[in-house]
């Protein structure tokens, strides 16, 4: 680099002079930023809703059914056991 490049280099008074200007013209966050996060927020606390609604009717149904009616399968062991696994 020649003595006349005013590129960014580390302890260079260019350097000092755009982080400074950038904080002063932008102290706080962008308004479209806040608008982003808030939407976000709003979508998950939306979607916990709607998953605890759903959970709760599933269990409600669930209590509902007449269980003696439901199919008894006669492998209805774990397949999944780590001692099935025996070859």
């Amino acid at each position: 680099m020649d003595s006349g490049d005013k590129g960014i280099r580390s302890g260079s008074h260019v350097n000092a002079t755009c982080i400074t200007r950038f904080c002063d013209e932008n102290p706080g966050m962008p308004d479209a930023l806040l608008y982003i996060l808030i939407f976000i927020a709003f979508v998950i606390v939306y979607v916990i809703s709607k998953v605890l609604h759903y959970v709760r009717v599933s269990e409600k149904q669930w209590e509902q059914v007449d269980k003696s009616k439901l199919k008894t399968w006669d492998d209805d062991e774990d397949d999944w056991s780590s001692d099935s696994n025996k070859d």
